[in-house]
């Protein structure tokens, strides 16, 4: 989930907690299938933003001018991006994948894209070129900018919660 400037709320509806008991309850999908979505912040009703963009949206970040939605597939293994104008989703360009997988994404002050994969956290440069890995010894779920600075990047992994001040900050974006 991701908040836009213009207070809308993004998300997505992965099946993790229904395709078996492992996560959660197994069942049966109620919509059929995996989407994004907005929620309006002045009538508060979500709205589908774009329908099947991929087996499996998972994650989500917007760029820090906010102009484009970069977003997780999980069962692809790659991470594309979406030009943002209003409210609307348009193109889907690939702009990674790795054999490894992502899970959540988040961008430095740089404009880096760095992403949540099973062997530790990647970094993108804005063309979406690796620049290198950080290796965690656990799968690598999701990662946060912390800290007075935003400068401590925290990373979940399967049973445990790393953190590491960097020399590098989150993104700031429009208020």
């Amino acid at each position: 989930m991701v908040e836009h400037s213009d207070g809308s709320i993004w998300f997505t509806d992965p099946s993790y907690g229904i395709r078996s008991d492992y996560e959660g309850h197994e069942a049966s999908p109620e919509i059929g299938s995996r989407n994004v979505y907005r929620l309006d912040p002045d009538h508060g009703d979500p709205d589908c933003r774009r329908r099947r963009i991929s087996p499996s949206p998972t994650a989500l970040a917007f760029s820090p001018d906010e102009r484009r939605l970069f977003i997780v597939d999980s069962e692809l293994n790659h991470i594309r991006v979406f030009d943002v104008d209003h409210g609307t989703l348009s193109g889907g360009e690939l702009f990674c994948a790795d054999e490894q997988g992502y899970d959540g994404i988040r961008f430095d002050h740089l404009g880096r894209l760095w992403g949540a994969a099973h062997d530790g956290l990647h970094c993108y440069d804005p063309d979406g070129s690796l620049i290198g890995k950080l290796r965690l010894p656990e799968i690598t779920a999701n990662l946060t900018f912390g800290g007075r600075q935003r400068n401590h990047l925290y990373m979940t992994a399967t049973s445990s919660l790393y953190g590491l001040r960097v020399n590098f900050r989150a993104a700031s974006y429009p208020s």
